[in-house]
């Protein structure tokens, strides 16, 4: 929490980026920049917060690199994360490490995630290990889906996400819901997709969503997750519920999803936005 008594701008910036009756975000990107200048200290966070949810990530990237050159090494994963997202792979790695290397575990899952996506799978299988080791919540979850999907190791990964099944650590159940569709055992992972919703997994809705699409040919089942996921601020929600309207011809509705999406950053939904304008849907 801000304490808005201590720190008035970024408590203000907040409290319009959050403002659930209208998009404050422009007005809450001014007001952070003056935050920043004043030095409050949880600004830098928020403001490159804001830039990313008006898919500004370059710039949230130069608001976080001035941070971590400051000293505070407490948001270099965070910068690691958003350069990771706007494709730029050696200051998300030099980020990573120097959060590492600053003490904070938690950026081994994160780092982890990063290597799986640059495909070098022994260190990303290293770090995740030593990030499960640590007690890291999502690192399980990251951990069997890498051995279940870029590895095509479904023995390793049943034997992990079976072992590592945790109610208190809920992607494991969506984890190996994935490794179950993969074996053709569905009613186990629809049973499991059930139990990560319950368990409030993240992207536990967006996940069941795709499932029912593409196992259970419940296009009006999957459709009610996918906006189960914007109510609940998911990832991924935007592009998936997009392309279920324009496959069920509601080209209209899905153009109105799809540029909601890509204003806050959805950079999915705004590259098939694009296509469907263009009149070249993928």
């Amino acid at each position: 929490m801000i304490d808005a008594t201590e720190q008035p701008l970024t408590g203000e910036g907040h409290r319009l980026l959050h403002d659930e009756n209208r998009d404050g975000r422009i007005e809450a990107i001014a007001v952070l920049e003056q935050a920043v200048e004043a030095g409050e200290h949880d600004a830098p966070r928020w403001l490159a917060q804001a830039l990313v949810a008006s898919n500004r990530y370059e710039d949230a990237c130069e608001v976080l690199v001035a941070a971590v050159g400051r000293g505070r090494t407490d948001l270099a994963g965070l910068l690691g994360s958003f350069a990771h997202e706007a494709g730029l792979v050696e200051l998300a790695e030099d980020s990573y490490r120097k959060s590492l290397a600053a003490g904070f575990p938690y950026a081994m899952n994160d780092f982890g995630t990063f290597l799986r996506e640059q495909e070098r799978y022994d260190e990303a299988v290293e770090l995740l290990r030593s990030a499960v080791d640590a007690g890291d919540t999502l690192a399980p979850g990251n951990l069997v889906r890498l051995f279940a999907v870029e590895l095509e190791d479904l023995d390793t990964a049943l034997e992990l996400g079976e072992r590592y099944l945790d109610p208190n650590k809920p992607t494991t159940h969506t984890a190996l819901a994935d490794v179950y569709e993969r074996l053709g055992r569905l009613d186990e992972a629809q049973r499991l997709y059930e139990s990560a919703i319950e368990l409030g997994a993240p992207r536990r809705h967006v996940l069941y969503g795709m499932f029912l699409r593409d196992f259970r040919d419940d296009l009006a089942g999957a459709e009610r997750e996918f906006r189960l996921a914007f109510d609940n601020d998911e990832a991924d929600w935007g592009h998936n519920l997009g392309a279920l309207l324009l496959a069920t011809d509601r080209e209209d509705e899905a153009l109105d999803v799809l540029d909601y999406a890509a204003s806050w950053g959805d950079r999915e939904s705004a590259r098939l936005l694009a296509e469907t304008e263009a009149g070249q849907p993928s």
